[in-house]
């Protein structure tokens, strides 16, 4: 699957402690994973804001990013790795839901 990052989602907030933090509650993963991006080996530090590329399912998500995958500069459609998890970034579906 391809994504391309949603731009200027900085100031974008949920319930939870960070949008890293939003993606490991609704995937139940406990450890940090590397960043989602193929043939990227670092450590993700933030849930990044990505819509998927050439497809008719226009929902933001969040999937986990490094710096330089999440970064404003990188505005193209770029591959992920198999198996990604996406998690809403409606947080009227996962964050308001949960409480």
């Amino acid at each position: 699957m391809r994504v391309k990052n949603i731009q200027n989602t900085s100031s974008l907030r949920c319930k939870c402690t960070n949008w890293l933090d939003h993606w490991m509650r609704f995937t139940n993963k406990r450890i940090v994973p590397q960043c989602s991006a193929y043939n990227c080996t670092s450590k993700s530090i933030v849930g990044g804001h990505v819509i998927k590329c050439a497809s008719s399912d226009k929902n933001w998500y969040i999937i986990p990013l490094c710096v330089k995958h999440n970064s404003s500069q990188l505005t193209d459609c770029y591959q992920l790795k198999k198996n990604i998890q996406y998690v809403s970034a409606n947080v009227s579906k996962t964050c308001k839901k949960s409480d």
